[in-house]
């Protein structure tokens, strides 16, 4: 069946309204959605032309001066009806079948309309740059499928102000051979809570814990390691659950910055224990050096009266007199007597330079560097993490 026009040289205009009945949300990895939509189509030919769909669709006892009511799939064999087509569809089924009113105005004009109902499975390319915090425009466009404009026209009848998906325009092709276009769209606004629920505060969660590693002392070895191994595994694990529901894309999304700072975050975190655990094992050494030198080294200056001068006093110097007196200790059974003696033969004087005593000599230890470093990161850390969250909640959320 052709379309016919009730005017000589002008389109057919077809008034178009549409329904959104039931719409489910977009899949983000096939980049679609689908929606169940009613449309109707009106519009008016010559009442001649209705007179025979009448004949060949009703029954010869019809009564042409009311309303005509017709359904069946045998309708479009018999009479033209519409031909709109959606782009990038996918896939669709018609839900109802169709209902045509024919009423015949006058012996000039008739008016038809046609119901449907039909669910369609379309196409949306996505823009994920600001994912999770971005709003997807998805359109629908509509145009006949065999006639150009200058042939059939299509319009929107009305549209709903309270339906804020219907677009009232009308497009046409870049191309040599026009079509006339219907454009419904739908705006998809993330809803932000659910998604902060299960990735943004579990991973805040994560590098809080690599955090708390900084407050466990350096010799509790693998317990600190595992601290911040954990967090760095079970990031890792959580983005790429996150990654398996969004679609390949060849560029940088939110969601990706977010993941690289927490990742550089925990990763600074397993730095920081790495130096560390190299500094204290590093003093560890030097103590351990010092204390096997201790014996040839001077710890302390007996000062000899008399004017003969004075005499270094090592530690071996110090277990020879010991050795010496084991006999007199074990003879007496008098320690206390034995290390009186002991101390008026070597009278040590830590805060006084007494010339008939003994001055000891200073033994300074090592500073502790893995302690500052650890004093400053657990200060550093916090802090920039919480420039960073502000930061990026701001600039997305804005």
């Amino acid at each position: 069946m052709e379309a016919v026009s009730n005017i000589a040289n002008m389109p057919l205009v077809i008034e178009t309204t549409f329904k959104t009945l039931d719409l489910s949300a977009i899949n983000l990895i096939k980049e679609e959605f689908t929606i169940d939509y009613y449309i109707e189509f009106q519009w008016r030919v010559n009442a001649n032309y209705c007179v025979k769909a009448v004949e060949k669709l009703a029954s010869n006892k019809t009564d042409l001066t009311k309303p005509i009511l017709i359904t069946g799939k045998s309708i479009s064999k018999q009479i033209w009806i519409p031909d709109l087509i959606i782009e990038r569809v996918r896939a669709m089924a018609q839900t109802l079948e169709p209902v045509l009113t024919i009423n015949i105005i006058n012996s000039n004009f008739c008016h038809l309309t046609v119901n449907k109902r039909e669910s369609a499975t379309v196409g949306c390319p996505l823009d994920l740059h600001a994912y999770p915090f971005d709003t997807q425009i998805c359109s629908i466009k509509m145009r006949s499928a065999n006639y150009p404009s200058n042939e059939v026209k299509y319009e929107w009848l009305s549209t709903d102000p309270n339906d804020k998906t219907s677009v009232n325009t009308t497009l046409s092709l870049p191309k040599p051979i026009n079509y006339s276009y219907l454009m419904v769209t739908y705006y998809f606004v993330r809803q932000i809570t659910t998604f902060s629920i299960q990735f943004f505060y579990p991973t805040t969660l994560i590098v809080f814990i690599a955090y708390c590693s900084a407050w466990i002392t350096v010799e509790s070895g693998p317990g600190r390691f595992l601290l911040c191994i954990l967090p760095f595994l079970t990031l890792v694990a959580t983005f790429n659950g996150i990654k398996g529901t969004l679609p390949s894309i060849s560029y940088v999304i939110a969601i990706d910055i977010w993941y690289m700072i927490c990742m550089m975050f925990v990763f600074t975190a397993i730095g920081e224990l790495t130096l560390v655990n190299y500094l204290h094992k590093k003093r560890s050494l030097i103590v351990a050096k010092r204390k096997r030198d201790k014996e040839d080294q001077p710890i302390a200056v007996q000062h000899i009266p008399n004017g003969f001068g004075h005499r270094i006093i090592t530690t071996a110097d110090m277990m020879a007199g010991l050795e010496g007196d084991q006999q007199r200790r074990r003879s007496s059974y008098a320690p206390k007597a034995f290390w009186n003696q002991f101390s008026n033969n070597f009278h040590i004087n830590v805060n006084n330079d007494n010339n008939n005593g003994i001055h000891v000599m200073a033994d300074n230890e090592p500073i502790d560097r893995a302690l500052q470093v650890d004093r400053v990161f657990r200060v550093i850390y916090p802090i920039c993490f919480a420039i960073f969250v502000i930061a990026f909640w701001v600039t997305y959320m804005s």
